[in-house]
């Protein structure tokens, strides 16, 4: 896992030379560096809120067959 952290940060300081060097301003280079960390982001949210609905799914089922 250190390796994929290491090669982000590597790899995002190319990125953002080559981004400079096509001539795109500063703000903008942030702007697209920034898209990868938001859809991490969301997914991390989504994944999340998938969880912690299938464990109140679950509490209710448990609820039910105590009631039986």
């Amino acid at each position: 896992m250190l390796g994929i952290g290491r090669f982000g940060g590597v790899a995002s300081a190319f990125v953002g030379a080559t981004l400079l060097g096509f001539g795109l301003r500063i703000s903008a280079v942030f702007t697209l560096l920034v898209v990868p960390s938001l859809v991490g982001a969301l997914s991390l949210w989504a994944i999340q809120r998938g969880e912690r609905r299938r464990a109140m799914h679950w509490q209710r089922v448990e609820e039910v067959i105590n009631e039986l």
